[in-house]
């Protein structure tokens, strides 16, 4: 390819088929989340966003309304299956459908086998992994009416490799493990 040719294909904008899909990022107020609903809105999306902290949640929906996205913000503790599904059917009211789920929010647990309680433990997989088997199962729910939709779940190379924390790495690796399953379950109900 000549550097002209190479030139036009890297300023040009690629089209990903998302303006006006209805996004749904959890842990979206900051960091990969927040870089998530960015992306999603530079493509045209209509985004619906939630996280635990309303300060820095509502500054991200601020900056991205601002750019002319059209975003729902909602303060919400995904591992609450009541602030979970009351976020799904809000976001559901708003736009009515969900076409792609973002499961973001998690967190690292520190400490070894003998230093983590088991409250810990619980609180590793409600966040790492519990909260996107509940998400999944809301808006598969509504992806089935129409026959489509797409679930990401954010896992990380601790789920597979040595190196995080005791309870984030088994978290993450039964978030991998559940995702390959779902793929296989959902795929026939046309969702990826």
């Amino acid at each position: 390819m000549s550097s002209a040719a190479l030139g036009e294909v890297k300023g040009a904008r690629m089209d990903l088929g998302l303006r006006g899909k209805v996004v749904l990022i959890s842990g979206a107020s900051r960091g990969l989340g927040r870089a998530i609903a960015e992306a999603f809105a530079q493509e045209g999306a209509r985004l619906s966003i939630c996280a635990r902290g309303a300060e820095a949640l509502a500054q991200a929906a601020g900056e991205l309304g601002a750019r002319g996205c059209e975003v729902l913000s909602q303060v919400a503790d995904v591992t609450s299956l009541a602030q979970a599904s009351d976020w799904v059917r809000a976001s559901v009211e708003r736009f009515g459908t969900i076409d792609v789920l973002v499961n973001n929010a998690g967190g690292a647990k520190p400490g070894t086998l003998l230093e983590l309680s088991q409250a810990g433990w619980h609180e590793a997989f409600e966040v790492n992994f519990f909260s996107a088997v509940a998400l999944a199962r809301f808006c598969a729910a509504e992806m089935e009416k129409h026959r489509s939709g797409a679930i990401v779940n954010i896992s990380s190379i601790y789920g597979r490799e040595a190196g995080g924390t005791l309870s984030y790495n088994a978290s993450k690796a039964a978030l991998i493990s559940f995702t390959k399953m779902l793929a296989r379950e959902l795929a026939p109900k046309g969702i990826r």
